[in-house]
């Protein structure tokens, strides 16, 4: 479990610590970081790691929970539920660390970040698209479900180079429709059954 505060020296020393461990992880191509790796780079003793984290994964959870948080800020400055929005912030804070994102794509430690990263998409979708949404709750976990793997799994195999080169605003290109129609869905509800006799 991570701790949190609002004091200014505890967020410092916090983004420090996640610096650190970020950083690491590109360096060592390893999700394998110690408590000791992490306190030498940011330059604290264990107590003071101790004070933010209880053990190292919690700064993976911390780092998407943030995301999410700075996500939905964001949308919500906007006013607006706007597909293209909400791609473009997920995009801004990816590359802000793309290596460490490109590492755990590619690799089996990042299963983690992976499952964390999914979640989090999900969570953004739930939060931003679909609390004033007329569909059931069930409807929305289904619809969140399907999106959120769709996009997560679309960067995740970019990120991994399963698309070879080709730059990821044409990887978006390719899920942005089908996805924003689900996305604005949210919004319209169920969309009227076509009448069977139409041809």
């Amino acid at each position: 479990m991570y701790k949190t505060s609002s004091d200014r020296r505890f967020q410092k020393t916090k983004a420090e610590i996640r610096r650190a461990y970020l950083d690491l992880v590109v360096e060592k191509k390893s999700t394998k970081v110690s408590v000791a790796e992490i306190t030498r780079r940011a330059d604290i003793n264990r107590m003071t790691f101790y004070d933010h984290y209880d053990v190292v994964e919690d700064i993976v959870d911390e780092f998407v929970d943030s995301m999410v948080e700075e996500a939905q800020s964001i949308m919500a400055e906007r006013g607006d539920a706007d597909p293209e929005a909400f791609f473009a912030v997920l995009n801004k804070m990816m590359f802000r660390e793309i290596d460490f994102f490109r590492f755990s794509a590619q690799s089996e430690a990042g299963s983690r970040l992976r499952f964390s990263f999914r979640k989090a998409i999900k969570h953004m979708i739930r939060v931003d698209f679909a609390d004033s949404a007329p569909r059931s709750d069930l409807e929305k976990e289904i619809l969140s479900d399907i999106i959120s793997a769709a996009v997560a799994y679309a960067y995740l195999d970019w990120l991994a180079g399963d698309y070879g080169d080709i730059p990821l605003d044409d990887v978006m290109k390719v899920i942005r429709d089908p996805t924003s129609h689900t996305l604005i869905s949210f919004h319209t509800g169920p969309a009227d059954e076509p009448d069977a006799q139409e041809s």
